[in-house]
């Protein structure tokens, strides 16, 4: 018998744990496709969720402590700057935030609540369209719809003015609270009758946040006035930069295409803050 011959007669005669082996061998193919299809799916719906939720920004400077809103005008008057990006924007970020609001004899809390303290042009980093239809100002609020819906809010109730909520947030402290200095008591501040004058759509800026997630955030937004004066970080003294903040948003010309590592890498070298 020839070679070819042997061949066939063994799959004849072996062709029923040849057929199983090849079912294995087709499953765990399909196990191992599907898997690398929905892990690629993943981080790319997380990628898209990440650039929709920082808007135009491409660059943040965040702090752990307050320094002056100045720093961001500063920062924007930069050779540098002005060849590669067109706004930075201070704000006052809360990642821990917690809301409450009232109704009749109940009350809604929401922990874990983005509190923002932003300038009227924040959403001018995102969609526009998003943005209330009046500027907040005084004490004046809007909250993103997944921040209503946990709270219970609704149209309205914002349209009938009667949505007023407690917005809780911890104090900045020199030393951490757990230190043998540090400070006990005292450690949050209530803002107490602030009123939420839009509902934002979870989307852009209205799903803004610092971390990836697929899940929605649950943000409110504030002027950073508001925040910085209850914080007495606003006005320390009579001079005009006394204004306080703990984070600048920057924003590149080009958004198809952000600087690269070595621009970064150049503005970082041009930040000059100062001790106060």
């Amino acid at each position: 018998m020839s070679m070819m011959q042997i061949a066939f007669s063994s799959m004849r005669y072996y062709w029923r744990s040849d057929a199983v082996i090849a079912i294995g061998v087709a499953i765990a193919t399909a196990v191992l496709t599907g898997a690398l299809i929905v892990g690629d799916s993943m981080r790319g719906s997380l990628r898209e969720l990440t650039l929709e939720r920082l808007g135009n920004i491409d660059e943040m400077l965040i702090s752990d402590g307050f320094f002056r809103q100045a720093l961001a005008h500063e920062i924007s008057e930069t050779d540098l700057f002005k060849e590669n990006y067109q706004s930075a924007l201070p704000a006052i970020l809360f990642p821990n935030g917690s809301v409450e609001w009232k109704r009749d004899r109940t009350t809604f809390r929401s922990t874990r609540v983005m509190v923002i303290g932003m300038v009227p042009e924040f959403w001018q980093l995102g969609d526009p369209s998003i943005a209330p239809a009046t500027a907040l100002a005084g004490r004046q609020v809007a909250i993103n719809a997944t921040l209503a819906k946990n709270l219970g809010i609704t149209q309205q109730d914002v349209d009938n003015q009667t949505a007023m909520v407690t917005v809780r947030i911890p104090k900045p402290s020199q030393l951490p609270a757990d230190s043998t200095l540090g400070r006990k008591t005292d450690l949050v501040a209530s803002l107490v009758d602030l009123k939420v004058t839009a509902i934002i759509p979870t989307r852009s800026l209205g799903r803004f946040g610092l971390h990836p997630s697929q899940a929605n955030p649950a943000n409110i937004y504030l002027p950073i006035d508001l925040i910085a004066n209850e914080l007495s970080q606003g006005v320390l003294s009579h001079k005009a930069d006394a204004a306080q903040c703990n984070t600048v948003l920057i924003a590149s010309k080009d958004l198809q295409r952000p600087p690269g590592q070595a621009v970064t890498d150049a503005l970082q070298s041009a930040l000059r803050p100062a001790l106060a």
